[in-house]
Order: structure tokens, then sequence, then C-alpha cells
């Protein structure tokens, strides 16, 4: 997983800069397809990031959480 987050790094250069591109090719070389700048391919970037983060258990995890209001990946949105 980490080393499939470190490619993002060069791919926010690209494309639209700082964005993450809709999809990519399932095979080498991975090049990046559709809209240059979608929502949920950054989501879930973050949402692996995150995951990893807690399997390392850095701190990183716990200022996540305590900025965004969440807790494995669930909004509270709608929630009693």
């Amino acid at each position: 997983m980490k080393d499939c987050l470190s490619q993002f790094q060069k791919h926010l250069t690209e494309a639209g800069l700082g964005q993450v591109s809709e999809i990519f090719d399932g095979n080498a070389p991975l090049e990046a397809r559709g809209y240059i700048a979608q929502a949920w391919s950054v989501a879930e970037s973050l949402r692996g990031a995150i995951a990893v983060a807690d399997l390392d258990q850095t701190p990183l995890t716990k200022g996540a959480r305590a900025v965004s209001g969440r807790k494995h990946g669930r909004s509270r949105v709608g929630a009693p």
C-alpha cells in the first residue's frame, strides 16, 4: 500500500497540479485517464494514507482524526 501511495507524489505535479486524476490503468505504467481532478480519487488516496498510518501507529492518524472529526473513514453527516 505504501508503494502505491508513494506513486501519487509524482502524479500531483502532472495533469491537474495538486490533483488526483479520475482513474488509472490497472497495469504498468499506470497511466492516468479520465478527468484530471476527481474528488473521490483524492478521498480514497487520503483514506489509504490514514489506513497506512493506523498500521504504522504514527501520530499522523491522531492528528487527522482530531481535525476531521471522523473515525474509521465514516462521515458524521446524518449521525444522531
